[in-house]
């Protein structure tokens, strides 16, 4: 990630690299989709766009009717039907990728007032089969999470660090 408004694909095997152009400045987050075909950028104050790699083109913006600033961190679930985003205001959002459609996704960080100018949410991952996440952050009594996406609940403290990551079987989750 460049800080560019743009991101650079290179082919590893000839050297030479395509350009995304995109409105997005700076770039500030990228995800692959897990067969290679897409890529997911995001920026501050803009919601995540899908690019496809065969043609470089711009497939679509995913937006949200929350009011909630956009630019976070960006990822696949593990079979690439869901992509969620995190924001400036704690939140996650989520959609079905085929249908572009957002999909309820009620967690809101974890804040107090004394900590609202510290992000809640430093990263996140989404865990294989999409019905749980992990996140993280630095400050403020750093710990690491385990999330429950359908009853919007915390299920466990993993303690505390980051980066984070699943296992691709979801079995377990790394911090």
């Amino acid at each position: 990630i460049s800080g560019e408004p743009f991101v650079r694909l290179w082919d590893l095997t000839t050297g030479k690299a395509r350009r995304f152009a995109s409105e997005q400045n700076p770039i500030g987050s990228i995800a692959f989709s897990p067969l290679g075909k897409h890529l997911v950028t995001s920026a501050p104050r803009c919601w995540p766009a899908l690019w496809d790699l065969s043609t470089g083109k711009e497939l679509c913006r995913f937006t949200s009717k929350d009011l909630d600033t956009p630019g976070g961190m960006v990822g696949f679930s593990a079979d690439g039907k869901t992509l969620a985003a995190s924001t400036v205001g704690l939140r996650i959002r989520r959609w079905d990728v085929g249908t572009r459609q957002e999909q309820p996704c009620g967690f809101r960080g974890q804040m107090s007032i004394v900590e609202s100018l510290e992000p809640a949410c430093s990263t996140f991952a989404l865990a294989p089969d999409g019905k749980s996440f992990a996140t993280t952050r630095k400050r403020f009594g750093a710990k690491a999470l385990l999330w429950d996406v359908a009853a919007d609940k915390e299920r466990v403290s993993l303690g505390i660090g980051e980066p984070i990551a699943f296992t691709p079987d979801g079995r377990r989750v790394a911090v």
